[in-house]
């Protein structure tokens, strides 16, 4: 494991496959088997750097720029149907809205 059977090269990934090792032999393969963890639980740990707010690509466009207009966070969610397209800072949202505005006026 240490070195690639291929190059001979030592193996870059060593310590994160030790460490795997461990924890499926260290809980995984415990009675029980593994841990499972629950929403509310996944809420608390992640909270600080969660990313809720989101535009969807299949909502009217006047819908979109409230949303995006209304909101202070920094960095929006775009999805599609409900699906995870994409992350986008805010910024690069108003910037987009304002080329796509005075472009319709140099029409």
């Amino acid at each position: 494991m240490a070195f690639s059977t291929q190059t001979g090269l030592p193996n870059e990934l060593l310590a994160e496959q030790y460490l795997q090792n461990e924890l499926g032999s260290e809980i995984e393969q415990q009675p029980g088997g593994s841990k499972h963890i629950s929403i509310i639980r996944l809420n608390e740990i992640f909270k600080p750097v969660l990313i809720k707010q989101a535009i969807d690509m299949t909502w009217a466009n006047e819908k979109q720029t409230n949303v995006c207009l209304g909101s202070d966070a920094n960095f929006m969610a775009i999805t599609e149907d409900g699906r995870y397209s994409a992350l986008v800072s805010k910024q690069t949202l108003v910037n987009e809205m304002l080329k796509t505005l005075f472009n319709n006026q140099d029409k």
